[in-house]
């Protein structure tokens, strides 16, 4: 498995709502124009990329992660992360995946509120096993796949 670098680096940037939606200093409105935008950037990069196909239920929730126990925690993976050769992507892509549980997650179970977040509370740690798992020890050190939508980024 791999992850996309360019899609990463939205995810990364997810990290930094979590303070500007609790901003007293931002007005609702601006609040909720900063997530359109950002939502429309996504939009955008995901279609540049190809549109990788997104396959939440055979790819995230039936994936076997490599570690086991304490080490597929959210406090292993940062240990593993952290200790890798790595110039920073994989421990922030873990951190964005960490904060999307912490808050996405409190919606689940929530009726109609909850209704519009298709990523449980075990996808997101199954999915920061899966970064981990596709950077340590990747064949011939490629740690990432460019725009994973493309038929070409999967050659050689």
């Amino acid at each position: 498995i791999k992850m996309d670098f360019f899609l990463m680096h939205s995810m990364n940037c997810s990290l930094f709502f979590t303070p500007l939606l609790h901003a007293s200093w931002l007005t609702a409105s601006e609040k909720c124009r900063l997530l359109e935008y950002k939502a429309r950037l996504d939009l955008a990069l995901f279609v540049s990329r190809g549109c990788p196909e997104l396959r939440l239920e055979s790819d995230v929730r039936n994936y076997a992660p490599n570690r086991k126990g304490e080490d597929a925690t959210w406090a292993g993976l940062f240990r593993t992360v952290n200790g890798l050769e790595d110039d920073g992507h994989a421990p922030k892509l873990v951190r964005a995946l960490a904060n999307g549980e912490a808050v996405c997650g409190k919606f689940e179970g929530k009726g109609e509120l909850g209704k519009g977040f298709r990523v449980r509370r075990e996808d997101w740690l199954k999915m920061g096993n899966m970064v981990v798992d596709s950077v340590v020890d990747a064949p011939g050190g490629a740690k990432w796949v460019r725009s994973t939508g493309f038929d070409e980024a999967w050659e050689g």
